[in-house]
């Protein structure tokens, strides 16, 4: 069964680079390998339609069309992000979307509008943030693989003034993605080394077992705009796709070999996807998954997300 590796190593994208005063001009221009693409098989070529996010762990990147400017980090160690606009349960189009990243080392999450201000910041005392997502009625969420003392983590989640802590199910807890309903589907491991799928129903402090079954070695996860939730499964280099917890496709990721973090456009036509062992930032048709249409090359790739192009 294929690892997850969840360290301090892990990246993530960012906001754009407007949030930063140390962007500059690109430092490497975009490239494409793909080692499982025959050569035979025109590489397709790095672009974007929005705003591209991805990290490697050293650098923050943006991309938009062809061009690509590096930032550098923000300080502590940012990972998870989410953005407003793609899934189904953050359409915040109207406002120009909004960004959320959490920061590993750092012990709290900001807030972002697209312009690059920031907007909150929420402490996260004694914890390890992972991950990120922007719920349907204004709540928020991270995920906490574990305390800073390397005790077991957990989920907050912040509706309005009101802060809820939830735990169960997992020791470490990993990706995150509200549905519309506002469940909480999540990811982790349990404290015998299993990795079944938790969900928080809404308005509930307890993370618990879903019925989603079949995943053998999850990691990111995303809501698309029609409800599905999309599942990266290392095990068949693949996202499941589950409706109403039941399985209902699969997006094969051909070329992939680690895939991590997931980020649907807003049309949910195209997903992209990070591979810590290729290196590489892809996107894929979706649902019907196969070859990428584009792909950039970035070592040590981990974070992706991005904001939707005006209409």
């Amino acid at each position: 069964m294929a690892k997850i590796l969840f360290s301090a190593r892990r990246v993530a994208f960012v906001l754009s680079c407007a949030a930063f005063t140390a962007c500059a001009a690109p430092a490497y221009a975009p490239t494409f390998h793909y080692p499982s693409v025959p050569e035979a098989v025109p590489k397709p070529k790095p672009s974007v339609n929005g705003d591209l996010f991805y990290s490697n762990g050293s650098e923050l990147t943006e991309c938009h069309g062809t061009k690509c400017q590096v930032c550098k980090p923000i300080g502590g160690v940012p990972l998870g992000i989410s953005t407003s606009g793609s899934s189904a349960a953050s359409s915040d189009i109207a406002t120009g979307g909004r960004v959320l990243v959490a920061d590993f080392s750092g012990q709290e999450i900001s807030e972002y509008n697209s312009s690059g201000t920031l907007i909150a910041v929420y402490a996260n005392p004694g914890f390890s943030a992972e991950d990120t997502a922007f719920g349907p009625n204004g709540e928020i969420a991270w995920t906490n693989n574990s305390s800073t003392s390397f005790g077991n983590g957990n989920i907050t989640i912040v509706r309005g003034a009101k802060r809820s802590t939830v735990t169960g199910l997992f020791v470490n807890f990993y990706f995150g993605a509200f549905d519309k309903g506002g469940d909480f589907y999540n990811d982790g491991v349990t404290s015998s080394g299993t990795y079944p799928i938790g969900v928080v129903h809404a308005g509930s402090t307890t993370n618990e077992a879903s019925k989603i079954s079949g995943v053998i070695s999850p990691a990111g996860i995303a809501v698309a705009l029609n409800g599905t939730v999309n599942i990266v499964d290392q095990s068949c280099l693949c996202i499941r796709i589950y409706k109403n917890t039941k399985p209902v496709g699969e997006v094969t990721l051909t070329g992939a070999a680690e895939p991590v973090s997931l980020a649907l456009n807003r049309e949910n036509t195209i997903v992209w996807v990070t591979d810590e062992s290729t290196g590489t930032v892809a996107a894929y048709p979706y649902p019907q998954g196969g070859m990428p249409v584009t792909v950039f090359n970035v070592p040590n790739a981990f974070g992706v997300g991005i904001l939707p192009a005006p209409n």
